[in-house]
């Protein structure tokens, strides 16, 4: 068992006889689809500097995180396009609304609303 596996089973109830206790893989076609998406997108980026969209967008990411760090989310968001927000939370996990701390979540999804109203799509 990974430690991001315990922690999601030790956060949540999973009925033990259909919950297996081990980590599950991802399949190679799943990761190969992946790695040919983001290939393709750094690839149009550096030739032509396009980018997916110019309008804004919110990048979330923490500092807790047990698999990307923030600089790392941070620095891939170029690919997608300028106009962003980046938030550094300090202690959520991977998943930022899917954090042991419900404080934690919490913030998350308070950013979320305040940058979402900020963009003019209503009194979330």
């Amino acid at each position: 068992m990974s430690s991001w596996a315990g922690k999601l089973w030790s956060l949540y109830h999973f009925d033990s006889e259909c919950r297996p206790l081990y980590k599950v893989p991802m399949t190679a076609g799943f990761a190969s689809a992946v790695t040919k998406c983001h290939t393709r997108m750094k690839e149009e980026f550096a030739d032509k500097k396009r980018y997916i969209t110019t309008k804004p967008f919110l990048v979330v990411s923490s500092r807790g995180d047990d698999v990307l760090t923030s600089s790392e989310t941070f620095a891939k968001a170029d690919i997608i396009g300028p106009s962003r927000t980046e938030v550094d939370l300090q202690h959520n996990g991977h998943d930022i609304f899917l954090s042991q701390d419900a404080d934690d979540t919490t913030m998350a999804i308070d950013c979320v609303k305040v940058w979402l109203k900020h963009q003019g799509w209503g009194g979330a």
